[in-house]
């Protein structure tokens, strides 16, 4: 599968490393606020008949190509449902089971991925753009807007650090402060550990 890497702020030196790999896409954002709603803008620049994105904190342990059968349509998106934690126990309580975006699959001009970068652009107080999302489809679902089908693939396509330990886990997914940690173990382990991101 073709790479496209999403510069939210990288340094000169990881921009070289990433155009050794594949298309680097620039991301040219006015907001203050954190990186994280910048992904749904990255989503909607993207060129290509169909995507799978991918954190920076996930590591890719196996073959991701069976991913690519749970959307076969502009008016789907895949991916897998969060495990619930004090940031989203609220709508669980609503009786909306919280999404999880580190992994996600779609084609580009899906109007859900439109209307999710279109939101992250003025986030007001949402904590990231995943809640961002949850609200959206949630508004749906009680709008009955059912234009955009949601697909949820297997948790080993996206493997938390939260959860326990998958065997079979294709995408380990190291989120927060720990998971960081992690990473950077297993990078200064290669050679990339020369490399200023």
């Amino acid at each position: 599968l073709p790479i496209i890497f999403g510069d939210f702020g990288l340094s000169p030196q990881m921009r070289s490393w990433c155009k050794e790999r594949g298309e680097l896409v620039p991301l040219v954002y006015s907001s203050n606020h954190c990186s994280w709603f910048k992904k749904s803008l990255f989503l909607d620049l993207i060129d290509a008949d169909k995507v799978i994105y991918l954190d920076n904190d996930c590591e890719v342990k196996g073959n991701i190509d069976e991913l690519l059968i749970y959307c076969n349509s502009i008016n789907e998106i895949a991916l897998r449902h969060d495990v619930v934690t004090q940031f989203n126990e609220q709508l669980t309580k609503k009786g909306h089971t919280p999404l999880q975006t580190g992994v996600l699959v779609y084609k580009p001009g899906n109007e859900l991925i439109k209307e999710w970068s279109e939101a992250c652009q003025s986030p007001g107080d949402f904590r990231g753009d995943q809640e961002i999302l949850d609200f959206l489809v949630m508004n749906r679902r009680l709008n009955h807007n059912t234009n955009t089908r949601i697909n949820i693939f297997p948790r080993k396509f996206n493997n938390l650090r939260l959860e326990e330990e998958n065997k079979d886990a294709v995408i380990m997914h190291w989120t927060g402060p720990t998971g960081k940690k992690v990473i950077w173990e297993k990078i200064n382990k290669t050679n990339l550990r020369k490399v200023k991101v």
